[in-house]
């Protein structure tokens, strides 16, 4: 008889070994680290006195966000960070002396009645490894036991009874965005197109999520010629957005120079970068799709939950562009980690996203172009 439950999930999942010294621990340096109602009651039962009020005196009540977490010292890292990038509280108190967040970083898995969706976020740098990869990721059933009691198993409430609408229309998506025979921009535009048509036949997405990811319906997706593009306003766009998430909002002068700077080196960075590392940006692509939940991710409709996913992906290529900008180069290990800390400050700054939802809520009425662009063929 078989037992656990059935997971879906890209194959790399299973190859996922947590390691601080790998990476440096950089789950555990930089941001917000949440201490669970759980965690703390474990922690007000450590026998040892002393132990127990070093730990209890580390964590800190945030009431702009109502919940607790751990004081971060002045050089950005968790009072429990080790010098040997190892955690002082599981050390001495074993997996049960983490908090759930810090036990079940970077997996994500959202429950359905069938079965469990999960994945490993990009912003920690040991999964990264395993999700930027030449060749296409891969996705599987397993079956295994379900994750311990405090794991976070997302809910879908809004989307339970169209489980199989979402499973389809994640799958036409991923479809697209691995159809190599065209080129990355060509099939972000046909995603977007995917989401509007979607949005058009609410009322009967069964039928349309039949078809959705047959070989005849991608091809009228990708067929139909691309937006007239505007390099300059689109740079202008996400150089603006750029300086909103991360909260230093540049001057017009700036923006202006630096929108200049950029489209004088857009024809080289196309050559150099968006085809040098096109297989490694679908991954990255492909893997948030999937794990975010699009086009189900945020409220509103999927042609505004494609936007905000295309928007991310510009926010990263805008500071892969930068780099270039400024540099003349971008080599695969400054790729990477560039990649890694501009996907990791959007992951975890929840005001961020807010302000890339409300940047696509006020363009989506125009032309996607802002959106999506194209490179040099």
């Amino acid at each position: 008889m078989e037992t656990g439950s059935v997971f879906w999930e890209p194959e790399y999942v299973a190859h996922f070994r947590c390691d601080g010294k790998t990476c440096g621990s950089r789950c555990c340096q930089g941001w917000r680290i949440a201490v669970d109602d759980r965690a703390r009651e474990r922690y007000r039962a450590i026998p040892d006195a002393a132990a127990r009020q070093s730990v209890l005196d580390a964590i800190r009540y945030n009431p702009a966000l109502g919940s607790h977490e751990f004081a971060i010292g002045s050089d950005g890292r968790c009072p429990f960070l080790r010098a040997d990038w190892l955690c002082q509280l599981q050390r001495d108190l074993g997996e049960d002396g983490l908090t759930d967040i810090c036990w079940q970083y970077p997996r994500v898995f959202y429950r359905f009645p069938d079965l469990i969706e999960s994945a490993l976020t990009i912003s920690c740098p040991v999964a990264a490894a395993l999700i930027l990869r030449e060749e296409p990721l891969r996705f599987h059933r397993i079956r295994r036991p379900l994750p311990p009691e405090r794991t976070m198993l997302q809910p879908v409430p809004a989307v339970l009874a169209l489980e199989d609408v979402v499973f389809s229309l994640q799958r036409a998506g991923i479809a697209l965005l691995q159809d190599r025979r065209y080129p990355l921009d060509c099939r972000l535009l046909a995603l977007y197109r995917l989401a509007a048509r979607a949005d058009a036949v609410a009322g009967c997405l069964d039928t349309f999520c039949r078809d959705a990811s047959s070989p005849e319906f991608i091809g009228t997706l990708l067929a139909a010629p691309p937006p007239p593009f505007d390099l300059p306003a689109s740079l202008r766009w996400r150089v603006r957005l750029m300086g909103e998430i991360y909260e230093h909002p540049f001057s017009p002068e700036k923006t202006a120079a630096l929108t200049t700077a950029c489209a004088a080196a857009w024809p080289a960075f196309c050559r150099d970068v968006r085809q040098a590392y096109a297989p490694l940006l679908e991954s990255y692509l492909v893997n948030e799709y999937f794990l975010r939940l699009y086009p189900f991710a945020f409220p509103g409709s999927f042609r505004r939950n494609t936007g905000i996913f295309l928007a991310t992906g510009k926010l990263i290529e805008t500071a892969l562009l930068a780099s270039y900008t400024q540099s003349g180069q971008l080599g695969r290990d400054a790729f990477f980690s560039l990649l890694v800390r501009v996907a990791g400050h959007l992951d975890h700054n929840t005001l961020s996203m807010r302000r890339v939802g409300a940047a696509v809520d006020n363009i989506l009425s125009a032309s996607p172009a802002l959106l999506i662009d194209r490179g040099i063929r």
